[in-house]
């Protein structure tokens, strides 16, 4: 679970590096697409409360989950190109 929490924050690092503080905001690196955790806490699917949020530099959601938890990080359709996590 560690592993797999690690790899997809380490992917949306990757997707939005951070930037110093008086550099000017970048759009979001996959435009106009909503990524959601998706997982066992809401059935695999996208809700608005657990859409992540991009801002300047980075994606965030604010989530109190309890326990263990199996999850990816997804768009509404899962595309390939949006779709973070292990099988």
């Amino acid at each position: 679970m560690r592993q797999t929490l690690r790899a997809a924050l380490c992917a949306l690092w990757a997707l939005a590096p951070a930037l110093a503080s008086s550099a000017p905001c970048k759009p979001a690196p996959l435009g106009d697409t909503v990524l959601y955790l998706r997982g066992g806490l809401n059935n695999w699917a996208a809700q608005d409360e657990q859409a992540f949020e991009y801002r300047c530099d980075a994606y965030y959601l604010n989530l109190n989950a309890r326990g263990t938890q199996a999850f990816k990080i997804a768009d509404e359709e899962w595309t390939a190109t949006s779709t973070f996590g292990g099988n």
